[in-house]
């Protein structure tokens, strides 16, 4: 998975050239039931902690990261998800001119590809439901809406996922949760994917919920597929497909997240393990935003739990999400390095500890952050043990990440 770091522009400029030769033929979202709709329902399991999202979050929060969601909205009247909304910078609110001339009028957080406007509010529930796991995994990163169903339906038009998949790309975010399903492989959606994919952007996909294989476009290489297991670590055989392209593996049953109106739901299915494996996605490139795709893709695979087969295996992938392997492989590392400074004569010893996240195989990007610093004038003795800080060699080991 080798790709070409993308490049972000500010806002678009124009609206993208790309001809759809597409027949509207209606596809379906894959949607759950929620098994309770109450905040004072009780949770059946921690997922979170299955996942070791507290183990995760010690690396950030995923700020400054950018999470398309294509899905059929968000609960727009819930604080803690209008908190967390991306804001356009290039649109001036409901003013009804297209101000960065992308062809969307006033798409100041997003943009309702299902009924052509620019109202994401979430009338079917899905979409909360997804927003909310994402949330809980990167807690600071932002939410781009593209919402592509029909109303509050359950079925979407393929051009739909087609334009938010465009729309993504050139508004600069960083990952593309892609909780659906299509009925057939689509040549269009195939093609915007790959576009994404040459740019950097992070495409995750579920893999649907048949006991008859991955649908599309869980079935392509090119993204991430996600399946589905439940608490104890076993597969939902009629929820989560085998298949040659399941990447890894997430809970999937009875996920306890935020529902309309501010309830608490509880949903099953491949749709709600793929913001699971998204969020953890935020949250390392929240670290390091110079990480690349391949090695993102390492970390989260190769320090999953294997639940199946030695290695990967068609059932679960490479395994379980593991928060805590993640952290364990992708923690910086604290160096301290003695700096001498001269003020009138009289030495001044700095210990910096710099932050140093792990190198980017293909850039060797470093990210030196100062953490904390110390005087030891009082405690200074032999001084003249020490050299001038200008003979200090190692200094060029540590480069810094611009």
């Amino acid at each position: 998975m080798i790709l070409p770091k993308k490049k972000i522009p500010p806002f678009f400029k124009k609206k993208l050239s790309h001809v759809l030769s597409l027949t509207h033929v209606i596809i379906f979202l894959i949607l759950f039931p929620v098994h309770s709709a109450k905040i004072s329902a009780e949770p059946l399991y921690s997922w979170s902690a299955i996942v070791e999202t507290k183990d995760l979050l010690m690396l950030s929060s995923g700020k400054g990261v950018i999470i398309a969601l294509i899905d059929s909205g968000i609960d727009t009247e819930n604080p803690v998800l209008t908190s967390a909304l991306w804001q356009n910078g290039g649109e001036i609110f409901d003013d009804g001119i297209d101000n960065d001339e992308n062809g969307y009028i006033d798409d100041t957080n997003g943009w309702n590809f299902g009924d052509q406007n620019n109202l994401i509010k979430d009338r079917n529930g899905h979409g909360t439901n997804v927003a909310g796991i994402l949330l809980q995994c990167a807690p600071d990163a932002k939410l781009m809406p593209l919402k592509i169903n029909l109303g509050n339906s359950n079925t979407f038009y393929t051009n739909s996922v087609v334009d938010a998949l465009y729309y993504a790309v050139n508004a600069g975010v960083d990952v593309i949760n892609m909780s659906l399903s299509l009925i057939e492989e689509s040549s269009a959606v195939k093609n915007a994917v790959q576009y994404a994919v040459n740019r950097g952007v992070m495409v995750v996909s579920a893999a649907g919920n048949s006991h008859s294989g991955i649908t599309f476009p869980g079935t392509m290489e090119e993204l991430i597929t996600v399946g589905a297991s439940t608490a104890d670590g076993r597969a939902i055989l009629w929820n989560s497909p085998a298949g040659r392209t399941i990447d890894i593996t997430a809970p999937g049953k009875d996920v306890q997240t935020i529902g309309l109106g501010g309830d608490t739901a509880f949903v099953t299915g491949t749709s709600f393990s793929t913001p699971m494996i998204s969020g953890a996605i935020a949250v390392l490139l929240g670290m390091n935003h110079a990480l690349k795709p391949e090695t993102i893709g390492n970390l989260i695979f190769h320090n999953a739990k294997d639940l199946g087969d030695d290695g990967r295996d068609d059932l679960f992938g490479w395994g379980l999400l593991s928060g805590k392997g993640i952290k364990e492989s992708a923690m910086p590392s604290i160096i301290a390095v003695p700096v001498i400074t001269k003020t009138k004569n009289v030495p001044s010893i700095f210990e910096i500890s710099c932050y140093l996240p792990p190198t980017d195989s293909n850039t060797d990007v470093y990210i030196a952050l100062v953490k904390n610093q110390k005087t030891d004038r009082d405690n200074y003795e032999d001084r003249d043990n020490y050299e001038d800080r200008d003979s200090y060699e190692d200094g060029d080991s540590y480069e810094d990440g611009d």
